[in-house]
């Protein structure tokens, strides 16, 4: 089983969110910075990390690994590759639940943002 494609579909699919994530965390930690800038940029970061972590990661990704893994017929506890997929598909689906638990916090912090004017990390709670 080669789960190289695999590997470079998920980080290509991480690239995207993860500029406009740094840009936002970079202009956020500016001394003097425009609300309106701030919220520009969360406005495409949100959507490009909903998007490619929580739609096409778990559904093209993660839904090719498992039908490759079924697929290849690889349900034999005698084949070599049986563990390492299996520990690589459960790592995929942990970090399809860690995107899921970090969108509860981007969400918290639009809407902080939005009710008082202050962005702040949704850890500082």
């Amino acid at each position: 089983m080669n789960f190289i494609l695999v590997g470079v579909i998920v980080l290509l699919v991480h690239d995207p969110s993860d500029v406009f994530l740094i840009a936002a965390r970079a202009y956020t930690d500016l001394k003097n910075r425009n609300v309106v800038i701030n919220v520009l940029i969360y406005a495409v970061t949100y959507p490009v990390w909903v998007y490619t972590r929580n739609m096409v990661f778990p559904v093209c990704v993660l839904g090719s690994a498992l039908s490759e893994y079924w697929n290849q017929g690889v349900v034999h506890l005698d084949e070599v590759l049986y563990l390492p997929a299996v520990f690589m598909l459960f790592m995929m689906a942990a970090l399809v639940v860690m995107h899921f638990y970090w969108t509860y916090f981007l969400t918290m912090a639009a809407i902080s943002m939005v009710k008082g004017g202050k962005d702040k990390n949704g850890y500082d709670s």
